[in-house]
C-alpha cells in the first residue's frame, strides 16, 4: 500500500467526520429552534 493511498483514505474519513458533526451542530440548531416554536403553538 502506497503511503498516498493511506493519507488520501485518512483525509477522506476525517472530512467524513467533520460533515458528520457539522450535520450534528444542525440537527441540534434545528431542534433548540423548532421545539420551542412547536410548543409554543400547541400550548
Amino acid at each position: 500500500m502506497k503511503p498516498s493511498k493511506g493519507i488520501s483514505i485518512y483525509l477522506a474519513s476525517e472530512y467524513n467526520k467533520s460533515i458528520f458533526a457539522q450535520r450534528q451542530v444542525h440537527v441540534l440548531l434545528f431542534a433548540f429552534i423548532i421545539i420551542p416554536v412547536w410548543y409554543s403553538i400547541i400550548g
